[in-house]
């Protein structure tokens, strides 16, 4: 399986829609609703919050892939 070649380590949101690594590096800012309205900003936090977990759901894909490998017949 090819390694990812993103940015690694944890990734965090900040400010509520801004999501950055562990170095800061900054990842993406979630903000293309109105944020006037409070549904859009629901929507941005819910977002930066998917983003953020996006490498610990890529190690466990790897890991269930790999583990499904070992027990195919």
């Amino acid at each position: 399986m090819k390694e990812f070649k993103g940015t690694k380590g944890e990734w965090k949101v900040i400010h509520e829609i801004n999501v950055t690594s562990k170095s800061n590096r900054a990842i993406c800012a979630c903000g293309s609703y109105d944020s006037r309205e409070k549904s859009s900003q629901d929507i941005n936090k819910a977002n930066a919050k998917l983003i953020s977990a996006a490498p610990k759901l890529l190690e466990a894909l790897i890991k269930m892939v790999e583990w499904h490998g070992k027990y195919e017949d």
